[in-house]
């Protein structure tokens, strides 16, 4: 089976690839399976007023800009159609950072994001042809050689077999293997002594400033060479992962960093921090420089379908799947509300069901099995269990100092289920955005119970003022409408 397809799967085995949880990368994937009526139930397309932000605020300033939403919500799809737009690829060259796979999730400190900004722009201007100056690199080196960390003797040791013994020998070799050395320090950061932390943070101003030194070093360069601009696109810290604590201290205690940064910026942050009832207040980016993508509402704020929602996610699902590979009707729309719009879910319930339906059908030859209502109850089912473990009690989820207790969570779950637009954030709120039991929709911003979760809320006799004759209660999955 080919690693990449572009079109709609026709079997079961090529969902594996077209329903991959992972962003759209490039504009061929973009063409195949975007779909852009998301944008029209989203309320408006948040790349456009992105766009329009850097080109015509960026004339005597950076940008600063921060795109909010649940992790797998399509951000880094939406960050592949702003670097795409023509205007931006006139204008800006792009240096995309993903921190998900370079920093430790639990352990990572500010530093280390300005140490990937440093690393990324220079990886970034060698695969164009430019160089950094060598006296730059110098200022790189001096902050280095001060640290508690002999790193000059450590890049020494390992240049030997290549015949490169020090900065003076080649000053980009010593930066490569500098670069190799701290890239692998920062992705197992637990390793790390408490002395060298402290240290290092009390010389992150000075070494913003060399970050600073190291992009207009460069950013000379681009000018001249291809009449641009640097954009650095710093994704991931949304994901689940990554420590709350560690991603309030970067761009709140440390907000003052981003603002000293002489370039232009964009993050991808979880949605819980821009409605944190304090932290959101000192965030290092203008209020109009801050921008939601919010999942696509199956249900409308009364709890009535909202097939508008439902359409968009189904042309979603046929751009990427044949979809009398589902055996009825149902077996779909049920995957699309259990969803709750949102994109990652949508994905993961319909390769469960493939898993749950190539059980059941292992005596078919693979080219004719298909997924029938009983496969899509057992990916529903799993989903169901994830969300009302994330509904414990956690050490992370504090009001005042005392713990957030689950039934504490399911009142104020109850109380969004009924009042939805009249929602004001608190601790708890914070908690179930984190744990994504509550949605932020479209521009008007109002609040729904997910789908699964208000399952999980009849079960525990909350909503059974809302049970419907046929047994069910709206906005839940079973609840087709």
């Amino acid at each position: 089976m080919p690693s990449s397809i572009l079109r709609p799967a026709q079997t079961l085995d090529e969902l594996y690839v077209t329903l991959r949880p992972e962003p759209l990368m490039n504009p061929d994937s973009l063409n195949a399976f975007y779909g852009e009526q998301l944008n029209t139930i989203r309320g408006y397309d948040r790349i456009l007023d992105i766009v329009e932000c850097l080109l015509f605020k960026t004339y005597d300033s950076n940008f600063k800009g921060a795109l909010f939403g649940h992790s797998g919500c399509g951000k880094s799809t939406e960050i592949t159609r702003l670097i795409n737009k023509p205007e931006i690829q006139e204008q800006f060259m792009p240096v995309r950072i993903s921190v998900e796979n370079l920093l430790d999730p639990n352990h990572f400190q500010p530093l280390d994001i300005i140490l990937l900004l440093i690393f990324g722009v220079v990886e970034k201007a060698e695969t164009l042809g430019m160089k950094t100056k060598s006296e730059t690199l110098q200022k790189v080196h001096r902050w280095f050689d001060q640290d508690l960390v002999k790193w000059d003797e450590e890049i020494k040791k390992s240049a030997e077999a290549t015949g490169e013994t020090s900065f003076q020998a080649n000053p980009w070799q010593w930066f490569a293997n500098l670069s190799l050395k701290v890239k692998g320090e920062v992705k197992y950061a637990s390793n790390r002594k408490l002395e060298v932390i402290q240290y290092r943070l009390s010389r992150i101003d000075e070494l913003v400033s060399i970050c600073n030194d190291v992009i207009a070093d460069l950013s000379e360069e681009l000018k001249i060479q291809e009449g641009k601009r640097w954009l650095f696109l710093i994704e991931g810290l949304e994901k689940p992962q990554f420590s709350r604590s560690g991603v309030k201290q970067f761009f709140v205690s440390y907000g003052s960093v981003i603002r000293s940064l002489n370039t232009s910026l964009l993050f991808t942050l979880p949605i819980w921090l821009q409605y944190s009832s304090d932290d959101s207040l000192f965030l290092p980016f203008a209020s109009e420089d801050r921008f939601i993508l919010p999942d696509v509402y199956v249900y409308k704020r009364d709890h009535s379908p909202n097939p508008e929602g439902r359409t968009a996610l189904r042309s979603i699902i046929e751009r990427r799947m044949d979809l009398s590979l589902f055996e009825s009707p149902s077996a779909l729309e049920r995957v699309i509300v259990a969803s709750g719009g949102h994109l990652r879910d949508l994905f993961r319930l319909i390769n469960d069901a493939v898993l749950a339906a190539n059980r059941r059908q292992s005596q078919l030859p693979r080219t004719d099995r298909r997924l029938n209502d009983h496969d899509v109850e057992m990916a529903i089912i799993n989903l169901r269990v994830d969300n009302k473990n994330l509904l414990g009690v956690s050490d992370s989820d504090k009001s005042d100092g005392e713990q957030i207790t689950t039934d504490a969570k399911l009142t104020r779950l109850e109380a969004i289920y009924q009042e939805g637009l009249q929602v004001f954030p608190d601790d708890t709120l914070y908690s179930l955005l984190r744990s994504r039991a509550v949605q932020e929709f479209n521009q008007q911003r109002w609040f729904g119970v997910t789908p699964i979760v208000v399952d999980i809320l009849e079960s525990n006799k909350r909503l059974s003022n809302y049970r419907q004759a046929d047994g069910t209660v709206p906005g839940g999955t079973n609840h087709l409408g």
